[in-house]
């Protein structure tokens, strides 16, 4: 028999083996949650990136992109803009109705230059980024109607 007062206090191989086992599972858990936090981080850093590209091409784009759309790409950025009038275009007939005499201008304005009539055209971007990701903007823009 042994005194009580010779017995080394400790941990015994099987507490440790717990210890770092559970310590094991608990780093798995955590790693994988940065993984998925670096994935959601990334995929959302490329739709901003994809929205910025989308902007910028939307205020560029110009009365000749009204008649024809157009493609391109750039910076490893690929687009489309399609072009279509929204309901028919207004005929030149109309346009010169809007400027003869009426009750509000009963001289008509003789010698004026003839304003743009403007007509709506619904314009559809999509926007493909470097990794295959894309977005698409559908809108609605007013052009000058084809004379």
């Amino acid at each position: 028999m042994q005194p009580r007062g010779n017995r080394q206090a400790g941990f015994t191989l099987l507490e440790v083996l717990v210890a770092l086992s559970v310590l094991a599972a608990v780093m798995a858990a955590i790693g994988s949650l940065a993984s998925v936090g670096r994935r959601a981080n990334r995929a959302e850093a490329e739709r901003v990136e994809l929205a910025q590209v989308a902007r910028r091409l939307m205020n560029e784009l110009t009365e000749r992109a009204f008649s024809t759309g157009t493609t391109g790409q750039g910076d490893g950025f690929a687009w489309r803009i399609e072009v279509e009038p929204i309901g028919p275009a207004p005929k030149q007939s109309e346009t010169a109705a809007a400027f003869a005499p009426s009750a509000q201008f009963p001289f008509g304005r003789p010698g004026a230059p003839p304003q743009a009539v403007w007509t709506p055209y619904r314009v559809i971007l999509r926007v493909t980024g470097p990794t295959g990701a894309s977005t698409e903007i559908v809108t609605v823009r007013l052009g000058r109607a084809p004379s």
